[in-house]
């Protein structure tokens, strides 16, 4: 599979490899551009973040997808830089040389941020309107706690919070289907959801947690 025969709409995740650290990230395919796939950039304090043109000195890039029949594939050390088209900035991916077909990849789990506020899990099939404390989150899914057990397991259901992010106010609605229920100490209960359709918002707020806990971890 070449890189500009990604579908457009496909997630895609973008791995930064730097000092043996790596650090995955989910964007979206929006089209193709020559022999480049296209990417949905990410905003930082209601800027692009530019990945190519700027640069970031000894970071090498890679990219992974589900291809048509469902196999995750892979592009090692592909090049990055920053394109306007059609009024609009993206990131205009280009596959190496030596790299220039897929490779198959495992699948990783995504790295969770934490979060640690308080928001609305709605559950309007079930009835279910609870105050909940948003423990973490991740590209493909959130964890929140509940005082009380809630009878949402395997049910779609919309979690609400706000949270204000160096300089950025976020309102966020997920929508995700609870899969996990567990009871903990103290009479609470933890509910793993799993993010069905996981808005640029959504998915500009978690790359910036990630960036902000790695930040405080150094």
């Amino acid at each position: 599979m070449r890189i500009d025969e990604i579908r457009h709409g496909t997630v895609v995740n973008l791995e930064m490899v730097k000092d043996e650290k790596v650090y995955e990230v989910a964007t979206t395919a929006v089209g193709t551009h020559e022999d480049k796939i296209l990417l949905r950039p990410f905003v930082y304090k209601g800027q692009v973040l530019d990945l190519g043109n700027k640069g970031f000195k000894g970071i090498s890039f890679n990219i992974y997808c589900d291809d048509p029949e469902g196999n995750r594939v892979a592009w090692k050390s592909v090049r990055i830089r920053m394109v306007e088209y059609r009024g609009n900035h993206y990131y205009a991916v280009e596959a190496t040389h030596f790299h220039a077909l897929s490779v198959r990849a495992e699948r990783r789990k995504q790295m969770r941020a934490p979060v640690n506020i308080s928001g609305y899990l709605v559950c309007e099939s079930a009835a279910v309107e609870s105050i909940v404390n948003i423990r973490d989150i991740s590209d493909t899914g959130i964890a929140v706690i509940s005082k009380h057990r809630l009878p949402i397991r395997g049910i779609r259901c919309e979690v609400q919070f706000s949270d204000y992010v160096n300089g950025t106010d976020y309102e966020l609605q997920v929508e995700c289907r609870c899969v996990r229920e567990e009871e903990l100490p103290k009479g609470e209960y933890l509910y793993g959801c799993a993010i069905s359709d996981a808005s640029h918002e959504m998915l500009s707020y978690v790359y910036i947690q990630k960036i902000l806990e790695r930040s405080a971890k150094r």
